[in-house]
């Protein structure tokens, strides 16, 4: 009687188990729950630190070191693309009218080999873009901002911008240059259309549309709430969401504004568990029944989600259920491919993570 009670116990904790559709249990358990494992082999390195994450047509590019592809089918595995120069590496890339564009550099060496562009098919064949901004060069960040291609090149430790059109640039023109300061990202406001830029301490701002002059902005902080160019704090992504530009920071901040940069609002500071302000990272925008969220990752905390886009709210730290190589991770760059209702996350040690959409803001992980 005894062994039959036993067994009818643990009958009854499974058919409990496999009645549950609770997403907001542990890994553990809902994996068991769905029978799929947290790990979905598609022949990308696990332990890899991911840099930029793109996609063009139907086929994504990831650079981590080595660069990667696959198309965005279901079943689809990640191929390595053979670099323009034997055994070069990429942590750069931006898809610009149609191309592919990847800055590679030398790993023997570290010297910078320049930008190169490619149609987005496959097999991948390479050109050299021949202008002396971007050539024979370390390309460190582009991005596709309001119809011009930026890129921020770095030569004997002094850091650069350019803008063109994929094949001819021009650099822009600093008040103050960020010499040695590393240039993170490059946003436009859709209230002003004033182009950002963040650079380590410093926000710039351009006025007028032909980047001859980014100035530096704010550096008194006058402004109630806006983010004071200089000091401790560091800026990391800019990103643009409907009227809203938005601005990450090393200080546990977050901070938006939809006129130009005229006011701002911000989020409190949010801490980590030692009571450390947290460290944000890039931006990204799922709506797939979450209207206007705006997600952001951080450096060593997974990544938030801004209900609504009103930082002044309650981040939301993420994902619900906790997947410590995820949850705990730092999150470099974040793609949304609204085709595929799907989230793109890649990590600094922890490879690549895909987002498959539930409903509202949950999402099924999985490390491809």
């Amino acid at each position: 009687m005894k062994n039959k009670a036993m067994l009818m116990s643990l009958l009854g904790a499974l058919l409990a188990l496999t009645s549950c559709r609770d997403l907001t249990l542990p890994p553990v358990f809902y994996t068991l729950e769905k029978e799929q494992p947290l790990e979905d082999d598609r022949a990308f390195p696990d332990a890899v630190t991911v840099h930029r994450i793109v996609k063009t047509g139907t086929r994504y590019f990831a650079a981590a070191n080595k660069l990667y592809t696959r198309t965005d089918g279901p079943s689809e595995n990640w191929t390595v693309v053979a670099p323009p120069v034997p055994g070069a590496m990429c942590n750069t890339l931006e898809v610009f009218a149609g191309q592919v564009y990847a800055g590679f550099y030398n790993i023997g060496t570290g010297a910078g080999l320049g930008l190169w562009s490619a149609p987005g098919t496959v097999p991948v064949v390479w050109t050299e873009v021949a202008d002396g901004d971007v050539n024979d060069v370390e390309i460190v960040m582009i991005r596709d901002v309001g119809g011009e291609l930026f890129a921020s090149t770095r030569a004997s430790n002094v850091n650069a911008l350019c803008h063109g059109d994929g094949t001819n640039f021009t650099a822009v023109t600093w008040d103050v240059a960020p010499g040695a300061v590393p240039i993170t990202d490059v946003a436009q406001d859709s209230a002003l259309n004033n182009y950002w830029v963040s650079a380590g301490p410093y926000l710039y701002m351009d006025t007028g549309g032909d980047f001859s002059s980014f100035d530096r902005y704010n550096e008194s902080g006058a402004i109630t709430y806006a983010p004071v160019s200089g000091g401790s704090n560091t800026f990391g992504g800019l990103f643009t969401s409907g009227t809203w530009l938005y601005v990450a920071a090393s200080n546990g901040q977050l901070y938006r504004t939809d006129d130009g940069g005229a006011n701002w609002s911000s989020s409190a500071v949010i801490l980590d568990d030692n009571d450390d302000p947290i460290s944000f990272t890039g931006f990204a925008s799922p709506d797939p029944s979450d209207p206007g969220a705006v997600y952001v990752g951080t450096r060593g905390f997974g990544y938030y989600r801004i209900p609504g886009g009103v930082v002044t709210g309650t981040p939301v730290r993420s994902p619900a259920y906790n997947i410590s190589a995820l949850y705990n991770g730092a999150i470099n760059c974040l793609l949304y491919d609204a085709g595929q209702s799907r989230l793109l996350l890649g990590t600094a040690g922890s490879g690549l993570w895909r987002g498959d959409h539930v409903s509202g803001s949950e999402w099924l992980w999985k490390q491809e």
